[in-house]
């Protein structure tokens, strides 16, 4: 059983030049610029491109280890603290 309200499940993600688009199964789609999430715009390309929903639907994860919880993203919660310094995966 997931403790997300029915329709705030994630279907969808893509990772934009500017923007994090989002899709819940609700259909709305929830966009936010990418300069909200340092740890993002410190990523590459490819690293931002292999974003996935996690298990649950409830989140976002990047191999680097870097997540997002749909709350946050439709709270329209930025990045901030801690979290905010979590360097990116070491680039070849």
């Amino acid at each position: 059983m997931s403790l997300i309200p029915s329709g705030e499940l994630l279907i969808q993600v893509f990772v934009k030049e500017q923007t994090l688009d989002v899709q819940t199964e609700d259909g709305q789609w929830h966009i936010t610029p990418l300069e909200w999430y340092p740890t993002l715009l410190r990523m590459s390309e490819t690293e931002r491109q292999q974003a996935k929903i996690d298990e649950t639907g409830s989140g976002i994860e990047w191999p680097t280890g870097f997540s997002l919880g749909i709350y946050g993203i439709l709270e329209g919660c930025k990045e901030g603290g801690e979290y905010g310094n979590l360097p990116a995966a070491t680039r070849t």
